[in-house]
């Protein structure tokens, strides 16, 4: 790893960050400090994690505190960590300060000799060659030398606070909580030091976000409060206020997270107003809106719910409903409950979950109602007439909802728009030995089988804030069910979902296994003879479609099943077809600019392109601009000409008997990818 020459501490004392207060101290504490970062880059250099970073800055810290713990009493002992700390994060300030500075001599000194180019050869700029711009550039500071950096302060300050009687307790007043105890430094010459460096950071305002995250880290752990911001005659409460209050006004905009913290910790009630708020809700920072109302007073989190019911979106309105909850603001606002329920309902309709939109209305007519008008206002009369049925409303309403004739229509409608599974195909349920044994006599004869899976995840509830379905919902496409999960409680929400069916399914014939039953019923031997065999059969090619996780889950109820062989997964496969093509076309752009035009022709010809681009789907032009993994659906429409339709793929899967809506979905899941399958075989031939 590359890493910055370490200047000598005497340069770095004249910083203007912390050269005064550094100077009051031994030049022992500097030296420690150049020790320190040398012994953590080396270990950086050789792939060491932040733990075990953490652990030897720690020791360093300890042992000098007993080296030196005689010297000056235990003052000198407990201080010693903050300051080494404080040195360490100015040595690496000044290091960004020195490089920021010399790129912007070098981009100076570059942009001169460009302007005289350009002087003595006005209208030739063809002969200004690219390669000649990338020598004349300056060289720029690394992304791998700046996250170094960070790294490097945010260890440093961390492991300094888990020395041995480094910090203490304190009481404090925090807007509107009184007397709450907190940790910081006990040294109050570095809490003072700290605010030094606090205050000319604020001041500078270099190193954009993630050197505002370091200060605000180091406000935090330091435990600096305004009664630190005090040396000489220069500075008083009203210069450090308005320094820092213009310091977050800038932050806001640039790193609201830094802003956020900042505004906590000095309590700077100026910016805890609707104006704020809204700022931040116009940049969708709801976490960061949410922290900063929690310490409030009852009108400020009035102000916050305020705001995010002027945003009109179902996460504001989210968050707004959980502050009143939280915050018990029901008399305020009396009809939020109403107004996110309704909003949960729309929502899970229009992603499809149409049976977690009905168990979240409950038994709440009026929400009932609410999901048959959504399913109307989707084109989704079918569904709506079942639900109006399945809720007992009035012959009348439900004859109004959908006639016969209506819901003949969009059948037909539908079975124009979407792939359909083939007339030939045989569909059998399986759930009890005999079947799975007839299901293994009949694919144990095929070449290539599709599998998929479809999981019996949670349906929503009752008042119990069950909002874990709609974030899981948020981070799903449309069609990329193999999408990895945004965060570790969505991908332990998932994995707590059960596989409920298994589809299994070869040209002709397709088999939808109730999965939980058989396990429960049939012999552990015969399933592992049949459906075990299946999966470890080499002579038999499994198509998955993001299998990953379908596998994962399959494991979880037995684990021969999460350990196949001979599979292909078809969105991988279409990803490097897709990532081969691309590269081709990059290699062709870089010889046309070298003027190889033979050479480019064939390499045309080789990769399909020119008269036989439309014979590979996976070079048109769509394909290689998609920077998402492509959907199933999507896959199907460009292969097979017509998409799937998803409108049933989040229902309940654990009830039985499947409709036969579940059954042709989940049926053609899986058959679909020996369609596909099929054709792409047909591609690689021609």
């Amino acid at each position: 790893m590359t890493t910055t020459a370490t200047t000598s501490p005497s340069a770095f004392q004249k910083s203007s960050t912390g050269g005064k207060a550094a100077a009051a101290y031994d030049d022992d504490d500097n030296n420690d400090a150049v020790e320190l970062l040398r012994i953590l880059r080396e270990m950086i250099a050789n792939r060491q994690k932040f733990p075990e970073l953490r652990k030897t800055c720690v020791q360093f810290f300890e042992r000098k505190m007993m080296e030196d713990g005689g010297k000056d009493e235990e003052e000198r002992t407990y201080s010693i960590p903050p300051r080494i700390c404080l040195d360490c994060v100015e040595i690496l300030e000044d290091e960004r300060r020195v490089r920021e500075e010399e790129n912007s001599d070098d981009m100076k000194e570059y942009e001169e000799e460009e302007d005289e180019f350009y002087d003595r050869n006005w209208g030739q700029e063809e002969s200004f060659c690219d390669d000649d711009e990338e020598e004349a550039a300056p060289k720029a500071s690394t992304k791998e030398i700046e996250s170094e950096r960070i790294l490097l302060q945010f260890v440093i300050i961390e492991s300094c606070t888990r020395a041995t009687n480094v910090r203490e307790a304190y009481t404090r007043n925090w807007f509107e909580l009184k007397n709450i105890t907190r940790s910081r430094v006990r040294c109050e010459k570095s809490r003072r030091r700290a605010a030094n460096l606090v205050y000319f950071a604020a001041k500078e305002r270099g190193g954009g976000a993630q050197q505002a995250r370091v200060i605000a880290r180091v406000a935090e752990s330091f435990g600096v409060g305004k009664e630190d911001f005090f040396w000489g005659e220069e500075t008083n409460d009203i210069v450090t206020n308005r320094v820092i209050e213009e310091y977050v006004e800038f932050l806001l905009e640039e790193a609201p997270g830094s802003a956020c913290a900042t505004i906590t910790h000095f309590e700077l009630e100026k910016f805890t107003n609707s104006e704020t708020f809204e700022l931040l809700a116009n940049r969708d920072e709801i976490g960061l809106m949410e922290e900063l109302t929690k310490n409030l007073s009852r009108e400020k989190k009035i102000e916050f719910v305020a705001t995010c019911l002027a945003m009109e979106s179902h996460a504001f309105l989210r968050a707004g409903f959980r502050a009143v909850k939280r915050f018990n603001l029901y008399e305020e606002f009396p009809y939020i409950k109403k107004q996110y329920w309704e909003s949960s309902i729309d929502r899970m309709v229009s992603k499809g979950a149409f049976e977690a939109a009905l168990k979240h209305a409950g038994d709440d007519v009026r929400f009932q109602e609410r999901v048959v008008s959504a399913l109307v206002t989707a084109g989704e009369l079918e569904y709506a007439r079942t639900f109006a049925e399945r809720c007992g409303f009035s012959e009348a309403d439900i004859a109004s909802i959908c006639s016969d004739e209506m819901r003949m229509q969009m059948r037909m409608d539908r079975e124009l728009r979407y792939y359909k599974l083939p007339e030939n195909v045989n569909v059998s349920f399986v759930d009890d030995e005999n079947s799975l044994k007839e299901m293994f006599r009949v694919l144990s004869a095929s070449n290539a089988i599709g599998i998929d899976t479809e999981w019996a995840a949670k349906l929503g509830g009752s008042d119990s804030e069950n909002e874990n379905e709609e974030d899981e919902e948020e981070s799903k496409e449309d069609d990329a069910k193999a999408a990895p999960p945004p965060s570790k409680r969505a991908r332990s929400s998932a994995l707590s979902e059960t596989v409920a069916l298994l589809q299994i399914s070869s040209k002709s014939d397709c088999f939808l296994l109730d999965l939980p039953k058989l396990i429960d019923d049939a012999p552990s031997t015969v399933l592992r003879d049949t459906l075990g065999a299946l999966f470890s059969n080499d002579s038999i090619l499994k198509l998955v479609f993001a299998g990953k996780e379908d596998f994962k889950r399959l494991s979880q109820c037995a684990s021969y099943l999460g350990q196949p062989r001979n599979v292909l997964d078809l969105q991988h496969y279409w990803r490097t077809r897709v990532e081969d093509a691309r590269s081709a076309r990059q290699k062709k752009k870089m010889m046309k600019k070298n003027g190889e035009e033979e050479e480019e022709e064939e390499e045309e010809e080789e990769n399909g392109e020119g008269t036989d681009r439309r014979r590979k789907p996976w070079l048109l032009e769509k394909e290689l601009n998609r920077h998402q993994p492509i959907g199933l659906s999507n896959l199907c429409s460009v292969l097979l000409s017509k998409p799937l339709d998803k409108s049933v793929r989040m229902s309940d899967w654990s009830s039985r008997p499947l409709s036969e809506s579940q059954t042709a979905y989940a049926a053609l899941d899986a058959q679909v990818l020996v369609d596909c399958h099929q054709i792409l075989l047909e591609y690689e031939e021609r």
